[in-house]
């Protein structure tokens, strides 16, 4: 099922401030399932899946700030 809006910011929040306070997957996902009443597989799965896209977008702005030093990404997938 979909979310709406003030959950998905709620979201956001608590996964934002774990990920600061270097919480382990397991302590997001009792967050998740707090905030959002949902079973511990969906807020486990959310949390695994939120936390990656956060640290690959803290990448993405990391290099950013390399002054041109990184100047582009290649995504390389398996051949299958």
């Amino acid at each position: 099922t979909g979310t709406n809006e003030t959950t998905a910011v709620n979201v956001r929040d608590v996964l934002g401030k774990g990920l600061e306070q270097g919480k382990t997957i397991r302590e997001l996902t009792a967050d998740v399932q707090n905030t959002m009443q949902v079973d511990g597989a969906r807020a486990e799965t959310i949390a695994r899946t939120e936390s990656a896209r956060a640290y690959t977008q803290g990448q993405v702005e990391a290099w950013k700030q390399t002054g041109g030093v990184v100047n582009g990404k290649k995504w390389v997938l398996a051949p299958d």
